[in-house]
């Protein structure tokens, strides 16, 4: 799914006065769409689920782009810590995230330029000199069940169940659901002052649902570029 640009943060409020929504920080990163498949019949499980030992066996992890190119080799690094954010109950998904470089020492968001370097296939975990953070911010289907059609605050708390934060490897979108001007504008000056590009605005409630390769009015793109 994708959003709409706009010009400011008078639009959002012209376009969402009616209903609830939340903003979120807009990474520079690339879009990753995380899937986990069901673990196969007779499987042992590598670790995971969360930490606990007695947790199912986890199944294979795909790593998709934006266009749904397969880019599971090109980060095999978040291919290998998912297993440690999952919990036990989880034993099939897709989320949307953010894959964003940053430095593993201060925390802090480093440009897309630094992402970029990253070899684009057939890399190796041991020879990752940019390491990344997930970002996520949005759940598509879990343990069998789509999500498509429920609304993003439902979706959303069925993914911060889904997983553990992991400090600078697998952390959730920054989010606010204030919705006053002053509060906003505060928010969007945080994420820019954070290496964001900005704030992602999307409807909670009424018209909420995902609707995949759609650029939708829904979801709306307040860019420092755009101001």
């Amino acid at each position: 799914m994708l959003a709409k640009p706009t010009k400011g943060l008078s639009e959002v409020l012209d376009r969402f006065s009616d209903c609830a929504f939340t903003c979120e920080y807009k990474y520079d990163g690339e879009r990753a769409q995380i899937h986990m498949l069901p673990a196969a019949a007779g499987s042992s499980s590598s670790g995971g689920g969360g930490g606990d030992g007695g947790a199912p066996p986890l199944g294979e992890i795909k790593i998709f782009s934006r266009n749904s190119e397969d880019n599971t080799t090109k980060y095999p690094d978040i291919a290998a810590l998912l297993p440690r954010a999952i919990k036990p109950h989880v034993t099939s998904l897709i989320i949307d995230s953010e894959a964003v470089a940053v430095d593993q020492k201060t925390g802090n968001i480093l440009p897309f330029q630094v992402l970029s370097t990253r070899k684009r296939k057939d890399a190796s975990v041991d020879d990752i000199g940019v390491k990344v953070c997930v970002y996520a911010f949005d759940l598509l289907y879990l343990n069998g069940e789509s999500y498509l059609q429920r609304p993003l605050a439902e979706r959303r708390e069925a993914l911060h169940s889904a997983f553990e934060v992991l400090p600078r490897e697998f952390e959730f979108a920054v989010a606010s659901d204030a919705a006053d001007v002053e509060a906003i504008q505060e928010f969007l000056q945080e994420s820019i002052k954070g290496n964001c590009e900005g704030l992602m605005v999307k409807t909670l409630d009424t018209d909420a649902t995902y609707e995949p390769s759609r650029r939708s009015f829904n979801w709306l793109k307040v860019k420092k570029d755009y101001l």
